[in-house]
């Protein structure tokens, strides 16, 4: 039964992700039909998360999609942005751990140039806010904190989550990441906001001061 009858017929709720994922596609391209499109589309969103599917489909570079037209590839990155969003705003993401961070975060592992973001929580866990901080060529050493704990304040956060990627392959902290790090650790204890971790992302793994308990 074709995703379209199936949901005519017992409810869209009855669909799987994959019959979802073909409904919205709508057809396939020159090379996959749109069954096989749309398994390899859930099998990538299930392992790397909304944020992964949303920032990179668009991208003509990535193959989750080969031979779909922009049009389409539009469309489903909307989906995959609005289903993030609607998480956050009923605050159903939860972050409870390291693997959580890498899931959402993964795309910057190949990013050339140097990303800082930041992840605002609240006491149960729950994603509140990510903000970008700095993008390319910053002086980590400097990295401004009074914007990362205004956005804190503004959003109610209690703890914070630093990552950032080394585009050098390499993830292991430099010197200017070990005093960032204690620098933000500090100020958080005058605030009452917790840095909670601080990972780093790279094409040879990552690093948690969390789990290393630096």
């Amino acid at each position: 039964m074709l995703p379209r009858e199936k949901a005519k017929l017992l409810g869209i709720q009855n669909l799987s992700y994959e019959e979802l994922f073909a409904l919205i596609i709508g057809q396939g391209s020159r090379k996959e039909s749109v069954f096989q499109l749309a398994k390899r589309l859930t099998r990538v969103f299930r392992k790397r998360g909304f944020s992964f599917c949303a920032e990179n489909i668009l991208k003509h570079e990535c193959s989750l999609l080969e031979g779909v037209g922009e049009a389409t590839r539009l469309r489903i990155s909307a989906v995959f942005e609005l289903m993030l969003r609607v998480c956050q705003t009923e605050n159903q993401f939860r972050i409870t751990s390291t693997t959580d961070v890498l899931k959402m975060m993964h795309s910057l592992v190949r990013k050339k140039k140097e990303y800082v973001y930041a992840l605002y929580l609240d006491s149960s866990r729950r994603l509140l806010s990510k903000k970008l901080l700095a993008l390319g060529g910053i002086d980590f050493v400097n990295l401004d904190l009074r914007s990362l704990f205004s956005h804190a304040l503004v959003k109610g956060a209690t703890g914070i989550i630093l990552v950032h990627n080394h585009p050098s392959g390499e993830a292991n902290p430099s010197k200017a990441d070990l005093v960032v790090t204690e620098r933000v650790i500090n100020a958080g204890k005058i605030l009452g906001i917790e840095l909670i971790d601080h990972i780093i992302l790279a094409r040879g793994g990552y690093f948690s001061f969390s789990e290393s308990m630096l």
